[in-house]
């Protein structure tokens, strides 16, 4: 449990101030008097910890005396870390690849809890430092069906979260946004982690939207790696069609006909993904792409994650559709082979069932999503740190020509933005509302912010105008966002000089041109989503995404 280093000395003073442990495992009780003394030197000197890093709630830190032993600080007073605790108390006891907790204590002067838990060997994955091995691959797959079967789903395997052991172990940490499915309901709809219903939890989902795209950035050959990575996985398959198999004696009627399509698609995918070819890399490129792109889309979206800008959040959730739809359009295309497998007829049917399950859950969220983050741009005063940076507005990376070149998503103009007769009404009222703007501005002050901004929203307008006629829907709707927000800024510093003549006239012609801008989100918003959500056969390909990489 300790190591040598960490003993306790009870010769050594103890100084109790501020730091009550309130709920300890019982294995680390007799050291409790002796983190509550840690945790105050902490809070009084801080020369006993090293810094591990930090997230959106808290700081980690390990203890300079406990080499075996990291604890979370939260940011927030009175956020307790309570979710996170059941989570750790909840992961199987025998598996000495995941965190475990150690103790929680509470700061009675400054109202802030800390989170004590065990600290896992390893390093991130990294292809050049800290590769992925086949040891590695298999290792982890074995970890993430000990999971699984337990209906445990971490919720966050960014590479930090992952820590490859030179011996081909890796570790899992921070289960602060994991999921647990209850023993009777693995065999229904769960809309938490977005699993048909024949699907039980798949950490393996987790792992290839919010990890696995980023390693292949810097992987030498993308194909290759991946190729291995689908071998890998195909054991993993292979046990969990057995674990089903063994769940149909336990169950009732009703939920037999859903194990049985688990067990085909678990099966299926074990014997395609040992010897992967072509069609099965490619369609496996596909959905790794609406993966990721989900990922990046949901945390533009955060509310919590002030880091993250979220401008582009809209068109990034259009442009997960448009992957999912780009998914099955492949496996409509492929269906009408004249010979295959049943392996593979069982392959692409359910994997057209589970890309459904996923468009459909999306398409019911994503009319909330854009009016919550339109309300947001209209609304809220902070935005994050570097909002002009153009590093904040860039896309999702195109996983599928990391796998392959030959997999590159192409883009045709098929919305023709340019029939859209309400969105091209509502353009030309803002370029001539801007230009009554400019001028009345222009006649009553000159000062070098104000002209500034003005700029700044005449440049954007021109690239709205532009970006409409070119039929690049998604850049319309990022450069509609970034205006509103312009507007306000534009407003509030023309509210700020309360001695300019006709002010309010001029914030009111301010306030109706960001109800243009909102309009025009709006208006194109529905227009695209109308042509994703088309049918497969008919269905267009989407415009702007190239735009969303460059956006700045």
């Amino acid at each position: 449990m300790l190591t040598n280093s960490s003993k306790f000395n009870p010769n050594k003073q103890i100084n109790f101030e501020a730091i009550r442990i309130k709920q300890i495992a019982p294995e680390y009780y007799p050291l409790k008097r002796v983190f509550e003394t840690e945790l105050d030197m902490f809070v009084q000197k801080n020369d006993n910890v090293k810094e591990m890093g930090k997230g959106l709630s808290a700081v980690v830190y390990q203890f300079n005396r406990f080499k075996d032993i990291v604890f979370k600080k939260s940011k927030i007073r009175n956020f307790d870390f309570a979710d996170e605790i059941e989570h750790l108390k909840e992961l199987p006891k025998s598996l000495d690849t995941v965190q475990k907790f150690i103790a929680q204590a509470f700061d009675d002067k400054t109202g802030l809890f800390y989170l004590l838990s065990t600290k896992m060997k390893g390093k991130p994955a990294n292809p050049s430092s800290n590769p992925y091995t086949k040891v590695h691959l298999s290792n982890m797959f074995n970890t993430f069906f000990e999971l699984d079967k337990k209906g445990i789903y971490h919720g966050d395997f960014n590479s930090g979260n992952l820590l490859l052991e030179k011996d081909g172990k890796v570790n899992l940490i921070d289960f602060q946004w994991m999921k647990k499915t209850d023993s009777k309901d693995f065999f229904k709809d769960k809309p938490d982690i977005v699993l048909p219903n024949f699907i039980i939890s798949e950490n393996a989902q987790m792992f290839e939207m919010a990890s696995l795209p980023f390693y292949l950035k810097d992987v030498p050959n993308g194909r290759t790696f991946f190729k291995s990575y689908l071998q890998s996985k195909a054991k993993y398959h292979e046990k969990r069609a057995q674990y089903l198999q063994s769940l149909t004696d336990t169950r009732n009627n009703s939920e037999k006909s859903i194990i049985l399509k688990g067990i085909n698609f678990e099966n299926a995918q074990s014997l395609l993904f040992r010897d992967p070819d072509n069609d099965i890399i490619k369609l496996e490129a596909k959905k790794l792409q609406f993966l990721t792109s989900f990922r990046e889309a949901f945390s533009r979206h955060d509310i919590k994650n002030n880091e993250e800008n979220f401008i582009t959040s809209i068109s990034a959730h259009l442009y997960t559709l448009s992957s999912i739809q780009n998914l099955r359009r492949e496996i409509a295309k492929q269906i009408k082979q004249k010979y295959m497998s049943n392996a593979k007829k069982d392959y692409l049917k359910y994997t057209d069932e589970y890309a459904k399950h996923w468009f459909n859950n999306i398409k019911s969220w994503i009319g909330a999503i854009a009016d919550s983050d339109i309300q947001r741009a209209i609304h809220s005063d902070v935005f994050p740190q570097g909002i002009n940076s153009s590093k904040k507005f860039e896309s999702m990376i195109n996983v599928s020509e990391l796998i392959d070149k030959r997999y590159k998503t192409t883009y045709t103009k098929g919305f023709d933005l340019a029939a859209n007769t309400e969105g091209k009404t509502v353009i030309k009222e803002i370029t001539s509302g801007y230009k009554k703007l400019k001028s009345e501005i222009t006649g009553v002050i000159f000062d070098f912010k104000i002209t500034q901004k003005q700029n700044e929203i005449k440049r954007i307008n021109d690239k709205i105008q532009k970006a409409f006629k070119e039929d690049r829907g998604l850049d319309v709707i990022n450069y509609s966002i970034l205006n509103i927000i312009k507007n306000r800024e534009l407003k509030k510093l023309i509210a700020g000089k309360p001695i300019i003549r006709n002010r309010d006239e001029i914030i009111t012609q301010l306030h109706y041109s960001r109800l243009l801008y909102e309009k025009l989100v709006r208006q194109c918003f529905k227009y695209v989503f109308r042509e994703i959500s088309t049918d497969i056969p008919v269905f267009n390909k989407l415009t702007g995404y190239e735009g969303m990489y460059k956006f700045s």
